[in-house]
């Protein structure tokens, strides 16, 4: 099952389940590839979506047995599953990392204080 609170999500491409996970090393890794941020990235797939952004995300969040697809396995899916239907994966992925899962905006809150000033 995904962890929603971890950005991870199954998707549906080429007729088979796949998790995809996006760590923060993962994303940093994105942020190098892509030479965007991570918002930057997801609207890049509204109006200007490249082949070369999709197989990024989705070879940074696939997952097969619990490890990273290679790059070469992820181009095959995505040839299998369509362009169109790896832009939605790509979207999805990037949504689930920036999206809060928690309505109430308390999932797994984590309070965050100020430094104490030196007194």
């Amino acid at each position: 099952m995904a962890k929603a609170l971890r950005g991870e999500i199954e998707a549906q491409l080429g007729g088979e389940k796949y998790t995809l996970r996006l760590g923060i090393g993962e994303l940093e890794e994105l942020d190098n590839a892509t030479g965007l941020g991570t918002l930057e990235l997801l609207r890049s797939f509204g109006s200007n979506a490249k082949v070369s952004n999709v197989i990024a995300v989705l070879g940074q969040a696939l997952q097969i047995n619990g490890k990273r697809a290679p790059v070469s396995r992820v181009r095959q899916i995505v040839e299998k599953a369509g362009f169109r239907d790896a832009i939605a994966a790509s979207v999805a992925i990037l949504t689930a990392v920036l999206a809060d899962p928690d309505p109430s905006g308390n999932a797994d809150a984590v309070a965050v204080t100020e430094p104490p000033t030196a007194a």
